[in-house]
């Protein structure tokens, strides 16, 4: 496993943690925006194992192991600020939870909790069988498919052109996906963990149902800054806003 060197201390290092079937090159032109701002030593991109270049590996069964099999990824200790979209914001607050000296911040986009949401209140009903359906299908169509879930605009061919490629290249098998949804669907935290936390929220995310996520916020009195325009993956659909979203937060808290 590739170990990830750090940015300075006096630097604030940003993990980015992706969703479901993905892997850290579909965070696209994102990680270099975001790392170009003054105040951020680095933007890091860590993989789940099932997917990317871990997907040889079995994807851990729970979000608990999946914050493990991330922090081995990582050359030492440091405290970082984490963001998290989707299950990668579930796997962000877990690592929050567990190891809170090594996380900052949490910043989650677009994610849910089983505390405050049932499963069919998170992850809408009626994209099911889209979802399961990507099982059986070719990488070309699967893509396609789940670009229409995550996206609120025109379909991006050139980034879709890429996310064939890294199917391809390197696909998650049939278990991993499963694996995947299961751990996602059994997170529940009730406790929001004790560190700076912001959550992002699509407002007319097609995927995931946008009450999920602000229930999170509102019972653990979070901040939450909504977008109105864009989709489920917001580093697809707006780079840009999603990058000064951040940047202002964090130029903002002590």
């Amino acid at each position: 496993m590739t170990i990830i060197p750090l940015s300075s201390p006096d630097k604030t290092t940003v993990i980015l943690i992706g969703g479901l079937f993905r892997e850290k090159r579909h965070w696209g032109d994102f990680p270099d925006m975001l790392a170009n701002q003054g105040a951020i030593g680095k933007v890091l991109c860590v993989e789940i194992p099932g997917n990317g270049e871990l997907h040889k590996l079995k994807t851990p069964a729970s979000v608990n192991g999946m914050v493990e099999a991330i922090r081995q990824q990582l050359a030492g200790e440091q405290s970082y600020v984490v963001v998290g979209l989707s299950m990668g914001g579930m796997i962000a607050l877990q690592w929050a939870k567990n190891h809170p000296q090594e996380v900052q911040t949490v910043i989650c986009i677009n994610s849910s909790n089983a505390a405050f949401s049932a499963f069919y209140e998170r992850l809408r009903p009626e994209k099911y069988l889209s979802i399961i359906s990507a099982l059986l299908q070719k990488p070309a169509k699967r893509e396609l498919n789940i670009m229409k879930l995550v996206s609120n605009h025109p379909v991006q061919h050139q980034k879709l052109e890429n996310w064939i490629g890294y199917a391809q290249q390197f696909p998650t098998s049939p278990l991993n996906f499963v694996r995947q949804l299961w751990a996602a669907g059994r997170f529940k935290m009730d406790n929001a963990p004790h560190c700076k936390l912001l959550f992002i929220t699509s407002e007319n995310d097609q995927l995931v149902n946008s009450k999920s996520q602000s229930a999170m916020a509102r019972q653990w009195h979070a901040r939450e800054i909504i977008n109105q325009v864009d989709g489920h993956d917001i580093a697809l659909d707006n780079p840009e806003w999603l990058c000064q979203a951040i940047t202002s937060y964090l130029d903002n808290t002590d």
